[in-house]
């Protein structure tokens, strides 16, 4: 199709990745600066939106199959994998980690992140978390433009002719490592040994995620071992 890009063993264009990430820094900042006045009720919507217009310059992604996904991914060459930072590996590709959040270190470059600031960050946590009682609670303001630019990323993407599901499966703050929350729809179905061995993983990342295939009936199955 026209505008889609062929990922078989190319990387995304430098020319648009660039693009993309100077229109993620143009969000970060326009944020930060808005928030550096204090809470207004409206940041929920404008970090939705700004994920929107973000999205909307990500080209189609075309994969063979979903192996050739997952290793464009992890090897850094998606659009996601750039606007996110880079995966590492855990499990079979299906399941990444994040050692840090690309957003919290880019907005500390346009606002002093004093208590203040934090305090306006908990707020819209709480009436996020609140309003939208996602199966994985967001920890900080950034979550909510992370999990929409990803919602929309994947719209984008097809392996085979097939779409992809994600699921945050536990994300901690960036100012308070001390603070995780689970997936717990997904994280009651793991054996203590392995909810053990995700702490630990957790102790050292600042979140894990997991592609699923969707299925052609559109049902999903999601069987942890």
């Amino acid at each position: 199709m026209e505008g889609d890009i062929d990922m078989e063993g190319e990387a995304h264009p430098k020319k648009v990745l660039t693009h993309l990430l100077v229109s993620l820094e143009d969000a970060v900042k326009n944020f930060a600066e808005a928030v550096s006045k204090g809470y207004t009720g409206d940041e929920i919507k404008l970090l939705e939106t700004y994920a929107n217009l973000l999205a909307g310059r990500i080209e189609n992604e075309q994969y063979p199959s979903l192996r050739a996904f997952l290793d464009a991914h992890l090897q850094g060459r998606t659009a996601l994998a750039m606007l996110e930072g880079e995966p590492v590996e855990l499990h079979r590709g299906f399941i990444y980690v994040l050692p840090r959040c690309l957003y919290a270190a880019t907005v500390a470059k346009y606002a002093r992140v004093d208590e203040k600031l934090l305090q306006t960050f908990q707020r819209i946590v709480e009436v996020y978390n609140k309003d939208r009682k996602s199966v994985t609670p967001i920890v900080n303001p950034f979550c909510i433009f992370h999990d929409r630019l990803r919602q929309l990323y994947l719209d984008k993407v097809e392996f085979g002719g097939r779409k992809l599901k994600f699921y945050v499966v536990a994300r901690k703050s960036p100012w308070d490592p001390k603070k995780s929350v689970l997936n717990e729809v997904l994280v009651k179905k793991l054996r203590k040994s392995v909810r053990k061995a995700l702490e630990e993983i957790m102790s050292k990342y600042y979140s894990c995620c997991c592609f699923i295939p969707k299925k052609k009936t559109e049902k999903e199955a999601l069987i942890v071992q």
